[in-house]
């Protein structure tokens, strides 16, 4: 379902450069909890734009003004929310683990990647806000997961990436998710994945490289079991990031 949160997301994904648009899409995420609360004076002096600025950006997003907005917000949670829910009930970690198996090209080592997937939720647990970077497609099929881990309270987004990546700004609480189905990535871009490293030392790559392991940056590695990119990568991606969400959801949400 298209929701005013899948669209700021959207927003951020979809431009290849900070622009006024990113910026108050971003400071709209980050104060998901407070916005119903806030004036639009209040967000606006939060996005760093005018009054007049923040109005224009509601309306292309079909919206009359911020109350209009806050509603769709509203009304867009509560769906969400039971959505979730009834998703939640219907899901297993058992289904979706033999899903993997069974669309793997290769091998797949269940107890590691259950563990790796165990690792990853702490990761993401412990920090206050989740980037994720990598190809732009395979960026773009994590946008459920964004989702889903903005409705469970954890800021989770994505930024575009063109020839590389981009190299968010230093913060000991931002965990980074590097996305490289082959590692290519790793090699395309090997001088920004060692300014990334340099800046960042919550790092967990997904990826169906074997020669990837843990160092003092990357602390978390989730092992596809491919050797390429192909449409069966894409599909386990699909699954992994359910599994995640899933587990996430089960240990840190579920009442």
């Amino acid at each position: 379902m298209n929701s005013m949160i899948s669209f700021l997301l959207g927003i951020l994904y979809s431009s290849l450069s900070e622009t006024t648009d990113t910026r108050i899409a971003l400071e709209i995420l980050k104060n998901q909890k407070n916005l119903q609360r806030m004036t639009l004076k209040e967000l606006s002096e939060k996005c760093d734009v005018s009054v007049a600025t923040l109005n224009k950006f509601f309306k292309q997003l079909g919206c009359r003004n911020m109350a209009e907005f806050k509603l769709h917000i509203v009304r867009g949670q509560n769906i969400r929310r039971e959505q979730i829910r009834l998703r939640m009930e219907k899901m297993d970690d058992k289904t979706i683990l033999d899903n993997i198996s069974h669309l793997a090209p290769q091998p797949f080592n269940r107890p590691l990647f259950i563990k790796s997937c165990e690792e990853f939720n702490e990761l993401a647990h412990e920090s206050n806000q989740i980037i994720i970077l990598g190809a732009n497609y395979s960026s773009a099929l994590s946008l459920h997961y964004q989702q889903d881990m903005n409705m469970f309270g954890k800021l989770t987004y994505s930024l575009s990436s063109t020839f590389g990546i981009v190299i968010p700004e230093p913060d000991p609480k931002t965990m980074i998710v590097l996305v490289t189905q082959s590692g290519n990535t790793l090699n395309f871009a090997r001088d920004q994945i060692a300014d990334l490293k340099a800046k960042h030392r919550r790092i967990s790559i997904i990826t169906g490289n074997t020669g990837i392991f843990k160092d003092q940056s990357i602390q978390n590695v989730i092992r596809m079991p491919i050797t390429g990119e192909d449409e069966a990568g894409n599909a386990i991606l699909i699954e992994i990031y359910r599994y995640l969400k899933y587990k996430y959801y089960k240990t840190y949400c579920e009442e």
